[in-house]
C-alpha cells in the first residue's frame, strides 16, 4: 500500500539546531537578524560569541540553545 503523503511528506516539526540570516541592526556583541526565508527582521537582539562583532549586512549562522539563538559568526 502506498501512503497518501508519499509525494507530500509532513513538515518536519523538529526544532532546528542552526539558522541562517542577515544582520539588520548591529550592536557591540548583539544584533537583530532577518532569518533566511522570512520577510521581516526580528525585534529581539541575539548575542554573538566574543570573537565576532556583528556588522550590518553580514550573513550569519546562529546556534540554537534553550530557546534562543547565539550568533556564531559570518559566512
Amino acid at each position: 500500500m502506498i501512503e497518501d503523503n508519499l509525494f507530500s511528506p509532513p513538515k518536519d516539526s523538529t526544532p532546528k539546531s542552526f539558522k541562517l540570516g542577515t544582520v539588520v541592526t548591529a550592536g557591540d556583541e548583539e544584533a537583530t537578524v532577518l532569518f533566511t526565508g522570512e520577510t521581516s527582521a526580528t525585534s529581539k537582539y541575539y548575542r554573538s560569541v566574543k570573537s565576532y562583532t556583528p556588522v550590518t549586512g553580514d550573513h550569519v549562522i546562529l546556534a540554537w540553545f534553550s530557546g534562543t539563538g547565539i550568533i556564531l559568526g559570518n559566512y
